[in-house]
C-alpha cells in the first residue's frame, strides 16, 4: 500500500494520498485482530479496560455519537436503512434475527470492541471468537505505529519508491518522549479533546521542529469544503445542490476525494487479490 501511495508523489493529490495512506497504515496497528467486513472473527466477549466506570463512560459516549450522526444526516441514515431492509428481504430473514447476527455473530470491523482499539491511552482485554483471552496495550501499539509511520514519511520525502522502512531513522528520542507522554496522559474519550492537547504541545514548541500553529478547519468557514463548494454549513442534510466553479478541480477537497478513490481502487483491485482476497 505504501509503495502504491508514493507513486503519486509528483501528482497534485500527492499529500492528500499520503495522508490517507498514513491513516490506513495506523489502523493496521490499532485495528489488528479485526476484519474490515462482516465476520465471525470480529466477535468479542468480556470486553473491559479493568475500570468499570471508564467502560461505562465509553459506552455512553459511543451512544451519544451514534445518535448525533443519525440525526445529523437523515439522508445517509435513510440510505443505510433502505439497504438493510433490502438485505433482510434478499436473505429471507426476520429483522430480529438479522440484527442479532449483525451485532453479535458477524459484526463489522471492531464494532463489537466499541472504540477501545482507537483510545491511545487504553489497556484492555477481551475474549475473541476462538475463546482466547486477548490483552491489548494501546500505548505500546501506538508507539510502534508512530515510529513506522515516521519511517514511511521519511522514505516518501526521500523519494525511496521501495519504501524500505529499515533504511530510515524513525522517531527521534525527543519526539518519542513527547508523543509517548501524549498517548499515555491525554485520556479523554473524545478524539477532538485529545487533538487539542496535541495542538497545545505543538504550539508550545515541545517537538523538535519548534513552535507551530497548525491551521485546519474540517467543515464550516475557512474549510476545504467551503473553498470547493461554497458552503459554510457544518452538517449537511444530504439534499444540498452545490454550484460548480472553475477552481473546483484543483481544490483540496476535490483532490482529497480523488485520492480516496485511487487509494480504494488500488487496495481492492490490485493489492488484496495478491493475497487471495476479493473485496470487490
Amino acid at each position: 500500500m505504501l509503495r502504491r501511495a508514493i507513486l503519486d508523489r509528483d501528482h497534485p493529490r500527492a499529500l492528500h494520498r499520503l495522508g490517507i495512506a498514513m491513516h490506513v497504515y495506523a489502523d493496521t496497528f490499532a485495528h489488528q485482530g479485526f476484519v474490515g467486513a462482516m465476520s465471525v472473527a470480529n466477535q468479542t466477549k468480556s470486553l473491559t479496560s479493568g475500570d468499570s466506570a471508564l467502560d461505562t463512560q465509553i459506552k455512553e459516549s459511543t451512544k451519544k455519537e451514534l445518535f448525533g450522526s443519525i440525526t445529523g444526516n437523515f439522508k445517509n441514515f435513510y440510505q443505510v436503512l433502505v439497504k438493510t431492509i433490502g438485505i433482510i428481504w434478499h436473505e429471507r430473514r426476520w429483522p430480529g434475527e438479522f440484527f442479532t447476527s449483525f451485532l453479535d455473530k458477524t459484526p463489522v470491523g471492531h464494532a463489537s470492541a466499541d472504540v477501545y482499539p482507537d483510545q491511545p491511552y487504553l489497556k484492555w482485554q477481551y475474549i475473541d471468537f476462538k475463546n482466547q483471552m486477548i490483552q491489548r496495550d494501546n500505548p505500546s501499539i501506538f508507539m510502534e505505529a508512530m515510529d513506522k509511520m515516521i519511517r514511511a514519511m521519511q522514505a516518501w520525502r526521500a523519494g525511496d519508491f521501495t519504501m524500505n522502512l529499515e533504511d530510515q531513522s524513525g522517531l527521534s528520542e525527543v519526539n518519542r518522549g513527547v508523543i509517548e507522554h501524549l498517548f499515555r496522559e491525554s485520556v479523554q474519550i473524545d478524539g477532538e479533546e485529545r487533538r487539542q492537547d496535541w495542538l497545545s504541545a505543538i504550539a508550545q514548541g515541545e517537538f523538535s521542529f519548534g513552535s507551530e500553529i497548525p491551521n485546519y478547519v474540517g467543515k464550516g468557514p475557512g474549510s476545504w469544503k467551503e473553498a470547493a463548494l461554497g458552503t459554510t454549513k457544518v452538517t449537511d442534510s444530504g439534499f444540498e445542490r452545490f454550484p460548480y466553479t472553475n477552481t473546483f478541480l484543483t481544490s483540496d477537497w476535490k483532490l482529497f476525494h480523488d485520492a480516496l478513490q485511487v487509494h480504494r481502487s488500488d487496495i481492492v483491485h490490485d493489492i488484496l487479490p495478491l493475497y487471495g482476497i476479493c473485496a470487490a
